[in-house]
């Protein structure tokens, strides 16, 4: 290749790592992804009696749904008039051979929190918009993300957003800024970032603002479209042919 696009230092780490080579630095450009802003007239701030905390991705182990569910009750049991909606695909099996939303509401825990707890499935692109818009809280305890999208497209509507230190989480997720890390497959540490935002409206708010800024200033669509153009003149250049002003021009 010409030239290589990285969307984080961790993913190019790990993959140097993984098949024991080094990239050429002449050839590879760590740039990361961007989104279009939401289509959103506004996002409302409130401060309601049931405070919502989203999960977005698939209910498998990668993306820490286990970790989440074990975090759920004694989060429940400080706040009780939270909710959780958990959206994505909820028909994989989990390592015991059911799902983890029948494992769940089968629990003890699940039983007794089930009204606090809606299993969504997958949603159209505009429902899943809606909620990110409506929910308070944005949680995604991955135990690895190259990247993590579901950051941006909760950061775009001004959520605060909790995920985990590992892989590139921390260069989407500017710690105490516009959200938690935490370590991931600790639900210990989970359930003290969730209580944490839960009990401060006022932090959720500002990390929130602070998390559309970080999105409109880093990871906007045209954004990415600009640093697309450093990529391509590194590839012609590379390829030894001279680019061409008008090939280039933004």
């Amino acid at each position: 290749s010409h030239a290589i696009r990285s969307i984080s230092h961790a993913i190019r780490r790990d993959i140097e790592e993984a098949y024991g080579f080094s990239f050429d630095p002449q050839r590879v450009l760590v740039r990361p992804l961007g989104m279009r802003p939401a289509e959103l007239t506004s996002v409302e701030l409130t401060e309601p009696d049931e405070p919502v905390v989203l999960f977005v991705g698939r209910l498998e182990q990668r993306k820490g749904i286990d970790v989440l569910l074990e975090a759920i009750p004694s989060v429940l049991e400080q706040y009780p008039r939270a909710k959780f909606r958990i959206v994505g695909n909820k028909n994989l099996p989990s390592p015991t051979g059911g799902t983890y939303a029948d494992a769940f509401r089968a629990s003890t825990a699940g039983r007794q929190w089930n009204a606090r707890v809606d299993f969504d499935g997958h949603l159209s692109e505009a429902d899943l918009l809606k909620a990110y818009a409506d929910c308070d809280i944005f949680v995604a305890p991955s135990r690895f993300e190259s990247f993590g999208l579901v950051f941006l497209e909760a950061m775009r509507v001004a959520k605060p957003v909790i995920g985990c230190s590992v892989g590139g989480m921390p260069e989407v997720v500017a710690k105490d800024e516009c959200g938690l890390l935490v370590p991931p497959g600790d639900a210990g540490a989970l359930a003290q970032a969730l209580v944490r935002l839960l009990s401060d409206p006022a932090l959720r708010r500002r990390m929130g603002q602070a998390g559309l800024a970080r999105f409109e200033a880093k990871f906007s669509d045209k954004k990415m479209a600009k640093e697309s153009i450093e990529l391509y003149r590194l590839a012609i250049e590379n390829h030894g042919a001279r680019p061409s002003e008008d090939l280039l021009r933004p």
